[in-house]
């Protein structure tokens, strides 16, 4: 195959098996397939039997796969070849690689800083920290390299250079971010600079900037001020400090001082409500949750709480709860809509069987795309209760016209064993034949 065409296959994974099916062929042991494919040109094929050969301890080969792809320039290609080189050792190659940039210097121009992002991805992966901190030091505070020039600078005593010269180019158009810019200060010893710097772009002409509200709050709890951090909760950017603070406190395991921190903001906006409904339901406080999403479901966007509620109800048995709220969303929006019939489905199916659940799912009056939504989430449901032949029935007579019809189809063929004919099928659908003339 020639570079024009594996540039062409390689660039989006253009004609080749979709990355959802190689990934199943692999798990199912059809790796002679996914090879044979990937020696053909099938760079969805070739990336996932590399990363597989990897996972076995065979970096080597692994490169011998993606090498004439990389050669085709690529450059999402070019990259995983260079990591794959670097994980076989190979690390001055994968270098060599990420330095070989487009002839084409408008190209050349655009990658030029993702290349250089990535070399010193790798120096740093293979303890050459003091290289990848002096070949980013000429692009010192330009915003892309910042995290990564941090990075490299870890461990080498240089955080006082380089938070000086972050500070000389923030107020530049390329310069570091704010939430950079303060890691940097932190890292040299100048926290009280880092909080300025953070609260001065918390909030902008009204509006909350939550990269660096986040780092505040970080910096804040890290320094064990939090009275410091519950008064920015207290003021105009609280309800964004409330829910990073509450992450914090959930992940250190004192889920009640998270639930207690946002319950406040719990009828604020959706955003603050769907998030402390949520954090009830994993902490086991069913009930509550329950009336907390049920409520956000009463207001102006029914069925936003609905489907974190209808889970949580099904993991603890109780369908019967869910049907009926799903019921009362359903008489209160003024019908029963398709988005809702698929979820009342879901825990119809759980309670009574899928046969019942796909009964009514047809039984819904509507047009040709509510017949198509339910013979989706039909097939959905056959798919969960390993019933492959009967969702290759549903999906077969749509796979002609619908891709996801096609794909879905195919999943279940190869599930099957039928995996030529999956592959073929994945393979030939092209979208139908519009008649522009009519």
């Amino acid at each position: 195959m020639d570079a024009s065409e594996l540039r062409r296959r390689s660039a989006r994974g253009a004609g080749g098996i979709p990355p959802a099916l190689v990934t199943l062929l692999i798990r199912l042991g059809h790796t002679d397939v996914v090879l044979r494919h990937a020696a053909a040109g099938d760079w969805n094929c070739a990336s996932a039997w590399a990363a597989a050969a990897v996972e076995r301890g065979e970096a080597d080969a692994a490169v011998e796969m993606l090498l004439p792809f990389a050669d085709a320039g690529v450059w999402s290609v070019t990259d995983l070849t260079a990591r794959t080189l670097a994980a076989a050792g190979r690390v001055d190659e994968a270098l060599a690689l990420a330095r070989a940039l487009p002839d084409d210097p408008e190209k050349a121009a655009i990658l030029e800083h993702t290349a250089l992002k990535l070399q010193a991805d790798l120096l740093v992966a293979h303890g050459r920290r003091h290289e990848a901190f002096e070949l980013l030091l000429p692009y010192a505070g330009h915003w892309k390299l910042t995290a990564a020039w941090i990075t490299a600078a870890e461990g080498l005593g240089r955080d006082a250079e380089v938070a000086e010269r972050l500070i000389a180019t923030a107020a530049g158009p390329s310069g570091a971010k704010t939430e950079d810019l303060a890691e940097a200060l932190i890292r040299s010893g100048r926290a009280a600079e880092a909080e300025k710097a953070l609260r001065r772009r918390v909030m902008i002409n009204d509006l909350v900037y939550t990269g660096p509200l986040r780092k505040l709050v970080d910096l804040l709890v890290v320094q064990g001020r939090e009275n410091a951090v519950r008064e920015l909760i207290a003021g105009p950017a609280g309800r964004w400090a409330a829910v990073r603070f509450a992450e914090i406190l959930e992940n250190r395991g004192d889920r009640d001082a998270a639930l207690a921190t946002l319950a406040p903001f719990g009828t604020v906006d959706h955003d603050r409500q769907l998030a402390y409904g949520e954090m009830l339901l994993r902490a086991g406080r069913l009930e509550e949750a329950t009336e907390v999403l049920a409520a956000l479901d009463s207001g102006p966007v029914p069925g936003l709480g609905l489907h974190a509620l209808c889970r949580a109800l099904a993991k603890h048995g109780r369908h019967t709860e869910a049907l009926a709220l799903i019921d009362d969303v359903a008489d209160r929006a003024g019908g029963m809509t398709m988005g809702l019939l698929t979820l009342r489905a879901t825990a119809l199916a759980d309670r009574d069987g899928v046969d019942q659940a796909i009964a009514e799912l047809r039984a819904h009056p509507g047009g040709d795309g509510d017949a198509t939504a339910a013979a989706f989430h039909s097939a959905l449901l056959l798919s969960r209760a390993r019933r492959w032949e009967d969702a290759v029935g549903v999906l077969a007579p749509l796979s002609g016209r619908l891709r996801w019809a096609s794909l879905k189809c195919a999943e279940a063929l190869l599930r099957l064993g039928r995996i030529e004919e999956g592959i073929e099928l994945a393979l030939k659908w092209e979208p139908p034949k519009r008649d522009l003339t009519a």
